[in-house]
């Protein structure tokens, strides 16, 4: 079995191809090269020959020629489309996450102000403590010389 390549009868560009058996004779515009590669529309030279590149102007032609057929069959393929539901959820899920984001961020900055006043007060009433404490050891002594003199 091997591949058989036809050309178009009129401007002898490659249109098809199909699997053949070991002895199949060809016709006429086929020819077993395979025009893999080839710039499109490759042009056959002869039956049994060769291909050719196609020419640049020739190649956008059969390039846009093919993306109007696309278009044809495929009506608003390419139009743009709106978000998708998907689209809309996921979007609505990053727009939650920079908020929680933006909230936890002021709540850390919260968070830090009530340490600081916390650390504040605990300073102030280690003072306090402190004084309380110099007082009472200052009483103590007190007492034990009163004590010690009657």
């Amino acid at each position: 079995m091997k591949a058989v390549y036809r050309a178009d009868a009129v401007n002898r560009t490659f249109i098809s191809s199909d699997v053949v058996a070991d002895d199949y004779q060809l016709k006429d515009n086929e020819t077993f090269e395979d025009p893999s590669g080839k710039v499109m529309p490759a042009k056959l030279v002869a039956t049994g020959g060769a291909w050719i590149d196609a020419t640049e102007e020739e190649h956008k032609a059969y390039m846009e020629a093919q993306r109007k057929a696309w278009e044809a069959q495929n009506p608003g393929a390419l139009q743009p489309q709106g978000p998708s539901g998907q689209d809309v959820a996921f979007a609505g899920l990053l727009k939650d996450m920079a908020a929680i984001k933006t909230d936890s961020k002021s709540q850390d900055q919260l968070n830090a102000s009530v340490m600081r006043q916390l650390a504040e007060q605990k300073v102030a009433q280690d003072k306090v403590n402190a004084t309380v404490l110099k007082q009472l050891a200052a009483l103590t002594t007190a007492n034990k010389q009163s004590v010690t003199q009657q």
